[in-house]
């Protein structure tokens, strides 16, 4: 996993003691809603700090895209006015699952750097990806640790815009291609962050550890 070696590469005095567990989620809550129709194209939910709004929004300013984002509106507030085809919203966790299912795909732009954790977005991406979502994302080791690129989702270079707008023009126009990251999404999701052996994995490491 990218996440493991980037780790064991900053501090190799530990590298025996280290172990990248993907991150748990309730993989029955968040599951595939197939009888959800997808109504409008990007979702970018999160309300961590490192958001990279400022790539988003200037990516789908003017489009004909509809994208629903969850922040803090303080967060927001240098990017006013925001695009006219963005909308801010304060989502329960049932309002959540439904924004989730009738997205077209989800997109998390994130800042990586030392002010922010490269670990940013991650419980939102295993959320989407448990939802069966085709989602792009910022390249960091933690997402090329859940994502193999092109297969599982899609990942881009960090304040990029046009690598952004392209990533997701190719999956808007292709619906089977969605489909097919979707499914192996939702593989990756079950097979590794099933909250129980998420638990599990745990348990084993730090027993392992003591």
């Amino acid at each position: 996993m990218h996440e493991e070696q980037a780790l064991k590469k900053t501090f190799p005095h530990l590298a025996k003691k280290i172990k990248f567990i993907p991150l748990g989620t309730d993989v029955k809550y968040f599951s595939p809603k197939p009888e959800v129709k997808e109504d409008y194209e990007i979702f970018s939910p999160g309300r961590d700090p490192g958001r990279d709004y400022g790539t988003l929004f200037g990516t789908v300013r003017g489009l004909d895209w509809k994208v629903k984002v969850t922040a803090r509106p303080a967060k927001l507030e240098k990017y006013q006015p925001l695009p006219s085809n963005v909308s801010v919203h304060d989502l329960t966790p049932k309002e959540l699952l439904e924004e989730y299912a009738k997205a077209k795909i989800v997109v998390l732009p994130l800042k990586i750097g030392e002010e922010y954790n490269n670990a940013m977005g991650c419980s939102t991406l295993v959320e989407a990806m448990a939802m069966g979502k085709a989602v792009i994302a910022t390249k960091s080791a933690t997402m090329e640790s859940h994502i193999e690129d092109g297969v599982s989702g899609v990942l881009v270079p960090q304040n990029d815009p046009k690598a952004l707008r392209e990533a997701i023009e190719a999956l808007l126009a292709d619906r089977e291609k969605r489909k097919r990251l979707g499914e192996a999404a939702r593989k990756f999701a079950v097979e590794y962050c099933e909250a129980e052996k998420f638990a599990q994995n745990l348990a084993r490491y730090f027993n392992g550890i003591v």
